[in-house]
């Protein structure tokens, strides 16, 4: 099986691009990793977006059958990163 990285080129949001990494391990397998492992791979909002938009492209292509997320470093993810929302909230 011949891996692939593909860097993530959002420019959106920089942060996203570097917590989610995108790998095609085959035409038939990708892996979502969430790499930002110094938070416990805590989801941000701009990290959300992304997942969404690989989603919405593994939606379109007919060669997948599988999609994994897993976590780098020691945990798989803390979930969402309350302090991400809370300064979203003074924002509004």
């Amino acid at each position: 099986m011949n891996n692939k990285l593909e860097e993530s080129n959002d420019d959106k949001s920089s942060s996203s691009a570097e917590h989610i990494q995108l790998l095609k391990k085959s035409p038939a397998h990708w892996e979502i990793a969430l790499n930002r492992p110094e938070k416990y791979n805590a989801i941000t909002q701009p990290m959300y977006e992304k997942i969404i938009e690989i989603l919405d492209q593994a939606a379109q292509d007919k060669q997948l059958v599988l999609l994994t997320f897993t976590g780098r470093g020691k945990f798989y993810s803390a979930g969402t990163d309350l302090v991400d929302f809370a300064k979203m909230a003074v924002r509004l």
